[in-house]
């Protein structure tokens, strides 16, 4: 018996979210010390709901909901799909792009996924390794590879290699505010 079409793309949009998530919380993109000072973080966002969207067939659709709650600099992202609630700061680092820091504990490792403020949106970009490649991310712009993590000990390449990435490729979800 097949499947019925809305429900496979029910169930892929369920997998991009999923990867999605697991990609800022598993970490492929990260660091063995901060490289962004948390008293420097900024925050774009108000507290309350947004629209979480992914990309199906070039059209963005909905797949969920986030609760955004900010304490001080720090936000804290609840999904209508996920018991887990990651803890992340924003960095300006310029023509409306933002990195998103997300550290376990003080002063260990850090993940890191950019953001792209369009419009009244925010797109969402989180690459993994393997994907330096396929966007051929230049030489210099490549991390150390530890395992199946790339690790950056430079907070500017690391800048420099996630806006390169968003330049040559689609992100994966996009974020807006819900209207009341």
């Amino acid at each position: 018996m097949r499947a019925h079409p809305k429900a496979s793309q029910r169930l892929i949009a369920r997998v991009v979210a999923a990867v999605a998530l697991a990609a800022i919380l598993a970490g492929c993109v990260t660091s063995k010390q901060p490289l962004f000072d948390p008293a420097q973080a900024v925050t774009p966002l108000a507290d309350g709901t947004l629209i979480e969207e992914s990309r199906n067939q070039g059209k963005w659709v909905k797949w969920g909901t986030i609760k955004l709650v900010r304490d001080g600099r720090i936000y804290s992202a609840k999904s209508d799909r996920s018991d887990n609630v990651p803890n992340f700061a924003l960095h300006d680092v310029g023509d409306g792009f933002y990195v998103a820091v997300h550290t376990r504990a003080p002063n260990k490792e850090s993940i890191y996924a950019l953001f792209e403020k369009q419009g009244d949106s925010y797109l969402y970009y989180a690459p993994i390794c393997s994907e330096f490649q396929y966007v051929r991310l230049p030489r210099s712009l490549w991390p150390v590879i530890d395992g199946e993590y790339c690790s950056y000990d430079n907070r500017e390449t690391l800048v420099q290699a996630l806006r390169v990435y968003a330049r040559l490729s689609n992100p994966v979800a996009r974020y807006t505010p819900a209207k009341p």
